[in-house]
């Protein structure tokens, strides 16, 4: 069997928490989008599972994924107008012990940005073989770009990126319509859940893959469908 010193350094994220998921960013970003939906329901034993949860988040290391939360609960604490000030107050608690555990934590920032921004420039130079429509879907994963070492990136760990390469500047285009109409359209005195959870999706397509992956795809549509639902 290969040592622990030898997992960490050949494999690193198995020093990360994964639950039954197999890498820590794909975790880390389920639990930022499922974070969202523990908040509103007024009841002891769901507050206790949202700190269970993101303590879980704390784990992971995910990068992404803490940014993201942080931005939702600040949406959140904005835009809530029911009055409620153990939410708000529960919320902002949150966020505070939520900034005081990750600063105990090496999540290695610096060292992210730059193995992602590797990737990103490479990825960013076969935009050019057909910017308008772009190459077709599922198309990144033959480019076979490297981020460190022999490890080849099936994904460009950024959604945003990727969907250009593949759908072109018009497929990316009609798809921000289709968000910013969602938004617009929102009734936003209503469910502020699937709105966190939405945003939090968005954000985190600048820096990891959830639209690649099928749990974190699963709660993003989720989201998305009571973004229009309930939203009216």
């Amino acid at each position: 069997f290969p040592s622990h010193d030898n997992i960490r350094t050949t494999m690193p994220w198995m020093s990360k928490f994964t639950a039954l998921i197999d890498q820590p960013s794909i975790c880390g970003n389920f639990i930022a989008l499922c974070l969202p939906f523990f908040i509103l329901v007024n009841e002891k034993k769901y507050w206790i599972m949202f700190f269970v949860s993101m303590f879980g988040l704390v784990l992971t290391k995910s990068m992404f994924s803490m940014i993201a939360f942080i931005i939702s609960m600040i949406v959140f604490l904005m835009i809530y107008k029911k009055g409620g000030v153990k939410v708000i107050l529960f919320v902002v608690f949150s966020i505070v012990i939520f900034l005081a555990s990750i600063s105990e934590v090496n999540i290695g920032l610096v060292d992210k940005l730059l193995s992602r921004n590797q990737v990103w420039k490479e990825a960013s130079l076969k935009i050019k073989d057909n910017p308008f429509f772009g190459s077709g879907l599922g198309k990144f994963a033959t480019y076979n770009i490297k981020s460190s070492g022999d490890w080849v990136n099936v994904e460009a760990h950024n959604d945003w990126l990727q969907m250009v390469i593949e759908i072109g500047f018009v497929g990316g285009f009609l798809f921000l319509l289709v968000i910013i109409n969602s938004l617009r359209q929102f009734n936003y005195s209503g469910e502020l859940a699937y709105l966190c959870s939405f945003i939090t999706f968005l954000i985190i397509m600048f820096g990891s893959f959830p639209m690649e992956s099928a749990p974190n795809a699963l709660i993003g549509l989720i989201a998305f469908w009571g973004l229009i639902v309930t939203g009216k």
